[in-house]
């Protein structure tokens, strides 16, 4: 559920970084002392918009790397118990289908 709400904040600061850039790159040509005084602080606070965005980003794809390398460790590390499971799931799964498919005869 975290997770899943970081990418959430993720995305949305990024939609809200896209805005920012196209705001300043609309109010280019404004010469007033106060917009540009705003536009000079908007434009750092961009900058480390950006930097943390990409820190993120590059932190969750570590951590979702690690967690399919942890998968793949505990697959290769008992393989015989994932088959065996497989294996259970896929015969309830026949016998689930097969009482219903027997039901639907009678």
């Amino acid at each position: 559920m975290q997770q899943v709400n970081a990418e959430v904040l993720v995305r949305d600061l990024t939609v809200l970084v896209i805005d920012l850039d196209a705001l300043l790159k609309a109010t280019e040509d404004t010469a007033s002392e106060a917009v540009l005084n705003v536009r000079e602080r908007i434009v750092g606070s961009l900058q480390t918009a950006k930097r943390y965005l990409e820190a993120a980003r590059i932190c969750a794809a570590g951590e979702a790397k690690g967690t399919v390398r942890s998968a793949d460790d505990y697959v290769r590390d008992n393989a015989w118990k994932v088959i065996g499971f497989a294996g259970g799931v896929g015969f309830l799964v026949g016998a689930i289908v097969r009482s219903r498919s027997g039901r639907r005869k009678e």
